[in-house]
């Protein structure tokens, strides 16, 4: 996605213009950033036609547009909470599109399904990095999500996931 597609806006008197997208969870995308910039979740449409919610990254630029007026009272941008710990690894899973329906959250690698199995419609992956196949014990069709919200998938994987395993994950004996 290019970053062209998301526009920069003000805050206070400073327009803040997108510079890059940023690999973090929920809710560890926002605040400001050691070199001034802030960071922003931005619902982003993919080459695809699809809205996802990225991280984006917006740092303050010279040559900004004319200010908009401010609202009469702005609240102070929070600082970021804490990252979660290096390879940590949590994903959760929904029956339905949307993060509707059954769900279940796991930071286990999943060799089988049991009752999941072709039925998960929507993942939210919290950390780490996830590969999601079509068929038990890691195998088939493969998709790898990074962290961030997926409301739907593609007809491939929509209630076709037959196993899944974080590429993060310390457990060597599933990959």
């Amino acid at each position: 996605m290019p970053l062209g597609v998301v526009g920069g806006y003000w805050y206070g008197s400073t327009y803040y213009w997108p510079d890059s997208y940023v690999s973090v969870t929920e809710p560890y995308c926002s605040g400001p950033t050691p070199d001034g910039c802030v960071l922003r979740w931005e619902d982003v449409k993919t080459e695809e036609g699809e809205i996802v919610r990225q991280c984006v990254k917006l740092c303050p630029r010279a040559d900004a547009p004319p200010p908009v007026p401010a609202p009469a009272v702005s609240e102070p941008i929070p600082p970021a909470p804490p990252p979660p710990p290096a390879g940590a690894c949590l994903v959760d899973i929904f029956s339905e599109p949307n993060f509707a329906g059954e769900t279940d959250e796991t930071d286990e690698n999943q060799p089988e399904l049991a009752e999941w199995d072709k039925a998960i419609a929507s993942i939210e992956v919290k950390s780490g990095t996830w590969d999601f196949f079509t068929e038990p014990d890691f195998k088939g069709d493969a998709m790898r999500l990074t962290p961030g919200k997926y409301p739907t998938l593609t007809d491939t994987f929509n209630k076709k996931i037959g196993s899944f395993l974080c590429l993060d994950s310390k457990v060597e004996d599933n990959k």
